[in-house]
């Protein structure tokens, strides 16, 4: 067995140790028997730290103690393997000067990172509001008609989508304000065009039964027949008025007394045939939607062909639960289909397909441009013109 004897000058291993720190700091390493300072001048330091440091009893201290009228923080460890005791001695002034320092730095890093936070949060804030404040200033403008719509918002995909939207609904505003003022108009018209022609009903009644009966006792028939015809009209167009909607089988009534008229006029130049679903019957449809149909027909088809003429009224429910009303003729039909919305009232022609204009137009108001008039035809062969409106049964029907 051998033994290593390694001799360590104390003084210059604690210096080393030392190396870097403060003068004021020192390090101190003691026991019973040796005593070694970092700096040789604070040897007065050294006795007063060695007598009273006071260990706990894990071996570890730290104290504020006054060395030489000067307050230090110490703090000893006992290095059991040695038999020593380790102290670190650093003024208290020294440190409290770093502490300040440090936390000033801390202090102003983070006021600028609470300033730095506002100011991206402020251009945020901006961003994100910047186009509700451009929507909510052109609506603004909207409201009081200095503009008609919102423009792009291209900064982000969300608001552009909702001026989209906000455009699309101001657009079917538009249109259900013009609808809805164009149905005042046309209420209006014809409640000022039935003042201006009002007659009372009952003396028109009263003349035509007396007409009638005159007819009844010199036994005319045909002549009493149509009298009775045409106050069932005149009776009819009255009572009718008041509502806009008549049961199919009402406006059947009308048109063959109309019908009737037209064939005591016209005598064998004309037959007509309706072909209508038992089902369909009761259905409701617009007032006299079927009688301007079938004036056209024979006015502008059948009276100028040559020849006897044959019309068709055709009554059909779709799959798409709507009744599809024709009225087909073998006149001499249109070479070009005209637009039914462009026609225009004429005081030279009174044969200007006008009467197709206002029921295509009522119609659409009703109902929807799905149901406006369709047109078809091939001259001189057959001439069809139809619409389609909702099946609806029973509600609001006119009883004569």
């Amino acid at each position: 067995m051998g033994l290593f004897i390694i001799h360590i000058n104390l003084d210059k291993w604690i210096r080393y140790c030392a190396k870097g720190l403060d003068p004021s700091w020192f390090i101190c390493l003691y026991n019973h028997k040796i005593s070694a300072s970092s700096n040789q001048d604070m040897t007065m330091e050294n006795i007063n730290l060695k007598t009273r440091i006071d260990l706990e009893q894990d071996g570890v201290s730290f104290q504020e103690l006054s060395l030489n009228d000067r307050a230090y923080f110490a703090a000893a460890r006992s290095l059991d393997a040695f038999d020593l005791i380790s102290v670190v001695a650093a003024p208290k002034d020294l440190l409290l000067e770093d502490l300040d320092d440090t936390m000033k730095h801390y202090l102003l890093l983070l006021a600028l990172t609470v300033l730095g936070a506002l100011f991206i949060s402020l251009v945020i804030s901006r961003t994100i509001t910047r186009p509700i404040d451009k929507m909510i200033y052109y609506i603004d403008r909207i409201s009081t008609g200095q503009e008609k719509s919102l423009p792009p918002l291209k900064m982000y995909h969300e608001f552009n989508v909702w001026a989209h939207s906000f455009n699309q609904m101001l657009k079917q505003l538009d249109i259900y304000y013009n609808d809805n003022f164009q149905k005042q108009l046309l209420l209006k018209n014809a409640e000022i065009r039935a003042l201006q022609s009002q007659v009372n009903p009952h003396f028109l009644f009263n003349v035509l039964n007396t007409i009638a009966w005159k007819a009844q006792i010199n036994d005319n028939e045909e002549i009493y027949e149509m009298v009775i015809s045409l106050g069932e009209l005149l009776k009819m167009n009255t009572l009718s008025r008041e509502r806009d909607f008549i049961t199919l089988e009402k406006e059947m009534e009308y048109v063959k007394f109309y019908m009737y008229l037209q064939q005591m006029r016209f005598e064998d130049k004309i037959t007509y045939h309706i072909q209508i679903p038992e089902h369909l019957i009761q259905c409701r449809i617009p007032c006299f939607c079927i009688q301007p149909l079938v004036e056209n027909a024979l006015t502008h088809g059948l009276e100028p062909k040559k020849g006897k003429g044959r019309l068709i009224i055709q009554v059909l429910e779709t799959d798409r639960h709507q009744m599809e009303i024709s009225i087909i003729d073998n006149g001499v039909g249109f070479d070009i289909i005209p637009d039914v919305s462009q026609i225009t009232s004429s005081d030279t022609d009174s044969h200007t397909h006008i009467g197709l204009k206002n029921l295509d137009k009522r119609l659409e108001l009703l109902f929807g441009s799905a149901s406006r008039l369709k047109i078809e035809s091939v001259p001189n062969v057959c001439t069809s013109v139809s619409m389609q409106i909702p099946v609806r049964k029973g509600e609001n029907s006119i009883d004569f």
